[in-house]
């Protein structure tokens, strides 16, 4: 019996898988970056950016707008920590050029920072991100368990029905002061109040 036959099915089975396995690490790539990996600072974010605006903020509320920028449903859940919150919100651009949220302060906390969350096989993990593209045309958002400015060191307890401000930074429009309702964590069932 000839082993010819088992060998050139072996070599296209090989040639078959190839295209996904080059998928797969393209993928991979470009989910986890390089500048994701262990020990690695802040980076810009690789798909946060959403392109068609028409279905990404449909019934939205614009709370405020800087440039062509608008803020779209802002809102800070209850945090489980009296020590951290979170911010989440949309980002719809407007104009002919991307623009990037860049930084964040607010007065109830003593710090503000961007923030993403990843899985990395052990269960989520937080990095720092350095901005958030917001592609001309386009939105990017900030979401429960993804994207999210991180309000550390809160300098007192947030309620349900509280409103906040938030100083939000954008590296073209500028800057914008949002008022920010305090929801319950129970409106966050299904991702958004």
């Amino acid at each position: 019996m000839s082993l010819e036959p088992l060998r050139r099915h072996r070599r296209w089975v090989a040639l078959g898988a190839l295209p996904a396995i080059l998928t797969a690490v393209v993928v991979l790539e470009w989910v986890w970056p390089a500048g994701h990996r262990a020990g690695a600072g802040p980076v810009d974010h690789p798909f946060a950016a959403v392109a068609d605006t028409s279905e990404a903020a449909a019934g939205a509320t614009v709370a405020a707008r800087v440039g062509d920028i608008e803020v779209i449903d802002p809102f800070v859940p209850v945090p489980a920590s009296p020590a951290v919150a979170a911010f989440y919100a949309t980002f719809r651009n407007l104009g002919a050029e991307p623009d990037a949220l860049v930084g964040a302060s607010t007065p109830v906390a003593a710090s503000a920072g961007l923030h993403q969350e990843m899985e990395d096989g052990n269960g989520g993990m937080m990095m720092p991100l350095a901005r958030l593209v917001i592609p001309a045309h386009g939105t990017a958002v900030l979401r429960p368990a993804h994207d999210h400015v991180m309000l550390e060191n809160l300098r007192s307890a947030l309620v349900s029905g509280q409103t906040i401000v938030m100083t939000l930074h954008f590296q073209r429009a500028g800057t914008v002061e949002v008022s920010v309702p305090v929801v319950p964590l129970s409106a966050l069932v299904g991702g958004t109040p």
